[in-house]
């Protein structure tokens, strides 16, 4: 299931209809309250295009994630890099700046998909691994430290799991993002060091 808001009708349908071809149990919503509570169902992944500006996609992302840890990608026309990293803060998975060309869109959808069919990582399944006092469950997004029991995000799960199955190495930046987003050097904003950034204060 693919959940997505979108205000504009024309866009509505359009999206709707973009969803449906690729493939995906597609339902678009124009009312926020209606998409926080079919959130509740844990969709495979969601989209948000029709906030109106940074403050309301805010506090939309916020409200979405209370309720929700699925995959999430917000598409604006207009952010700067301070409101690109509050959203990665709240946990947006990645931000997107129109104008984005149906192919790529369509191309991000496909990662999305592929990353919510495993929510821990696509290369481990059920399997734990462990570094020193961390035990790392990726299919359930927990994280076990000491008696401390950690929730993680699935993008937190394939990015810490990655760390950690090459624990002593150096692992590049393109390789983390392939990894994690399924694609290098095209996200806005660097959510790579702002996931990281996050990551690490869970950790410590």
């Amino acid at each position: 299931m693919m959940l997505a808001f979108e205000t504009n009708p024309l866009q509505n349908e359009l999206l709707k209809t973009l969803l449906l071809h690729e493939g995906y149990q597609a339902e678009v919503y124009a009312n926020e309250a209606a998409l926080v509570a079919r959130c509740k169902e844990q969709p495979d992944a969601m989209l948000l295009l029709g906030t109106h500006d940074c403050a309301q996609s805010l506090a939309l992302v916020q409200r979405v994630r209370e309720v929700s840890k699925a995959p999430l990608a917000v598409i604006a026309a207009v952010m700067d890099e301070d409101a690109i990293t509050r959203h990665y803060e709240l946990g947006v998975d990645e931000v997107l700046l129109r104008p984005l060309c149906p192919e790529r869109l369509v191309a991000r959808l496909r990662n999305m998909r592929r990353r919510a069919a495993a929510p821990g990582t696509a290369d481990t399944g059920e399997e734990a691994v462990s570094v020193g006092p961390i035990k790392l469950y990726p299919a359930l997004l927990r994280l076990h430290k000491a008696d401390q029991v950690i929730h993680l995000t699935p993008l937190q799960s394939r990015l810490l799991y990655c760390l950690m199955v090459n624990a002593g190495q150096i692992v590049s930046k393109t390789r983390l993002e392939d990894k994690v987003w399924g694609y290098q050097g095209e996200a806005y904003g660097n959510p790579l060091k702002t996931h990281v950034f996050h990551l690490r204060q869970k950790l410590e």
